[in-house]
């Protein structure tokens, strides 16, 4: 523990007369990236500290990383080098197959949550989870437990349509804070430095619109009929809701919650056929 002094070179601490001036017998430590004298540091008390220098350091470093540059096969990514490996078709095969292998076991895990609260909370579990992709699925999937549909349904319902969107909005933005709250004592929270539109409030103000979207059927019988019509198009738009949730993120919305989870309910060969079909949508891990 003591005091630190930077200097470009090691020689620097004696020109600049810190080895006559006690006020730098407090040093532990002599940081330089240069060290062109020899050994420690002496102070005005006689007292030697150690130096360390790190100009080799940055020039092992540099040789490093240039070695690594040059041999690349070692730093790509493993599969840069699939079509080459394994040729178009056969690559193509094995992505349509992890995407198969991916499907199912996303309807397993709907399966698994139907007998809960049934296909609606399931659903809506699900879609607010696809929200907090990118650092906040924990905490989203945690809101929608909290401000379950059946609870956001309700609370609609009891008021004129003009208002449901501002309530259905402040059911979920207080369930938010809620589980941040609930989560800072046991430091298990931290807010997450996303851009604006992937923030929880902007996602839940989307969550919001859809929700006023769904009040008069509820989730599931809203977007039943698109996938049994196997309307990818009309699928994508009933969950968009601008600027908060976006074209991208309601492809996987529908990828990762509505069509496993009619798959799960019962509609395996419509969510298979439309997941097929319209290759454009992304799995989330």
């Amino acid at each position: 523990q003591g005091d630190v002094e930077l200097h470009v070179r090691s020689s620097d601490f004696q020109r600049h007369g810190h080895a006559r001036d006690a006020a730098y017998d407090g040093l532990a430590l002599h940081l330089v990236f240069h060290h062109d004298g020899h050994g420690d540091t002496q102070l005005a008390s006689g007292r030697r500290v150690p130096v360390v220098a790190l100009a080799d350091w940055v020039e092992g470093r540099s040789r490093e990383i240039r070695a690594w540059l040059e041999r690349p096969e070692q730093w790509q990514e493993p599969c840069r080098s699939a079509v080459a490996r394994l040729g178009c078709e056969a690559a193509g095969i094995a992505l349509d197959r992890l995407g198969e292998m991916r499907f199912r076991q996303k309807t397993a895990a709907f399966a698994k949550r139907l007998p809960d609260g049934g296909v609606d909370q399931a659903l809506w579990a699900g879609l607010l989870e696809a929200l907090g992709y990118g650092g906040e699925r924990e905490l989203m999937l945690a809101v929608a437990c909290r401000a379950t549909w059946e609870a956001i349904s309700a609370a609609m319902l009891q008021v004129p349509a003009a208002k449901r969107a501002a309530i259905a909005e402040s059911l979920l933005l207080d369930s938010l804070e809620r589980e941040r709250q609930k989560l800072l004592p046991t430091n298990r929270y931290q807010a997450g430095a996303a851009r604006p539109r992937n923030r929880p409030e902007a996602r839940l103000r989307g969550a919001g619109a859809l929700a006023v979207r769904f009040a008069a059927r509820g989730p599931w019988e809203t977007l039943r009929p698109l996938v049994e019509a196997g309307d990818a198009g009309r699928l994508v738009g009933a969950l968009s809701a601008p600027p908060g949730i976006g074209r991208g993120r309601a492809l996987e919305m529908a990828a990762n919650a509505v069509l496993p989870c009619a798959a799960a309910a019962g509609l395996e060969a419509a969510s298979e056929a439309l997941h097929q079909f319209h290759p454009p949508i992304f799995y989330i891990p």
